[in-house]
């Protein structure tokens, strides 16, 4: 952990005013939503969408998402649609293998990763997933990923 610290101040410490509004953003969600005691405000957004033209700091933002994930000691997965865009990021995989995806999918697709699998015991216990250029997905896939997780947390009700 002393490492990702490490990672997080120094990527931290390259932001620009925007890009740290990001990050503070995420960081107040997630931990908002990962201590089980919510205020009573009004809830905060569960769902983020970095997109601007390349060059604009967003893998940076990420990274520094992510250092800052694996330092507090949430579970967090880091996935893409392409392996190349997945190679930019550490411990990222493409969504495919990451969820177990079939390749030919449909609005009823789901992965096929099972509870009792170490797969499966770890995503059910994410907190953060982050899903780099996931406007290239198509939504059929976007949906599965979201009834496989639903499944693997055994709440079919609830969005990741």
């Amino acid at each position: 952990m002393l490492e990702e610290a490490g990672k997080y101040r120094a990527y931290r410490s390259m932001l620009n005013e925007e890009q740290l509004a990001c990050v503070l953003a995420i960081q107040r969600s997630v931990s908002y939503y990962s201590s089980g005691i919510h205020y009573g405000h009004a809830a905060l957004p569960r769902i983020f969408l970095l997109a601007t033209h390349a060059g604009s700091g967003k893998s940076l933002t990420l990274k520094c998402c992510f250092a800052w994930a694996r330092c507090v000691g949430f579970a967090e997965a880091t996935c893409a649609l392409s392996g190349i865009a997945s190679s930019q990021f550490e411990h990222s995989r493409t969504a495919h293998s990451t969820f177990v995806l079939p390749l030919n999918h449909d609005a009823h697709s789901r992965g096929s990763v099972t509870r009792d699998s170490p797969l499966g015991q770890f995503l059910a216990s994410l907190r953060v997933l982050f899903i780099d250029e996931i406007y290239m997905m198509h939504a059929h896939l976007l949906d599965a990923v979201d009834r496989t997780l639903r499944d693997l947390r055994r709440a079919p009700d609830l969005p990741f």
